[in-house]
């Protein structure tokens, strides 16, 4: 299943609201209800990579996390501020105030300057994470978050 936010306002194709596809983005549907959101603005979402009916949507109040394919969702106490999430097999992964944090706590601090908006994991290493910011500067850890390296993964002009 992918999911898609069709921002707060119509566009030419979709109604404002979260969509679904199960069929590689021929059709979309719209029958996400997000019961218990209450946020201005959305900036993010992360579905389980085995459990599509697990999700975490980032908003301007914290993450909020469904189980239920997004029919409820319930706030994550103390996630205001969060830029980046990740999902994993095992591990649910999240950047606050530029440090990665795990189910187990806080991991370590990404060395960027800029804020920290993307996350990925090594499917063959899953203690090889990478941070990625909006302009392409990235840090690469190689211990699931504790020791990180700046690393150029888009070169510079």
């Amino acid at each position: 299943m992918n999911i898609s936010l069709s921002d707060f306002t119509s566009n030419s194709k979709l109604d404002a609201g979260f969509y679904y596809t199960e069929n590689e983005d021929r059709d979309w549907y719209r029958s996400i209800q997000l019961s218990g959101l209450e946020a201005e603005s959305f900036f993010g979402l992360t579905v389980h990579p085995e459990n599509q009916d697990q999700l975490a949507i980032l908003t301007d109040r914290g993450i909020f996390e469904s189980k239920d394919a997004g029919a409820t969702v319930t706030l994550f106490e103390e996630t205001e501020g969060t830029s980046a999430t990740l999902y994993t097999e095992n591990q649910f992964y999240l950047v606050k105030n530029q440090t990665l944090f795990s189910l187990e706590g806080e991991r370590g601090v990404i060395p960027l300057e800029e804020l920290v908006l993307y996350l990925a994991v090594n499917p063959s290493n899953p203690d090889q994470i990478y941070a990625v910011t909006g302009d392409g500067t990235a840090a690469v850890t190689e211990d699931g978050g504790i020791n990180w390296l700046k690393e150029e993964i888009i070169p510079s002009e």
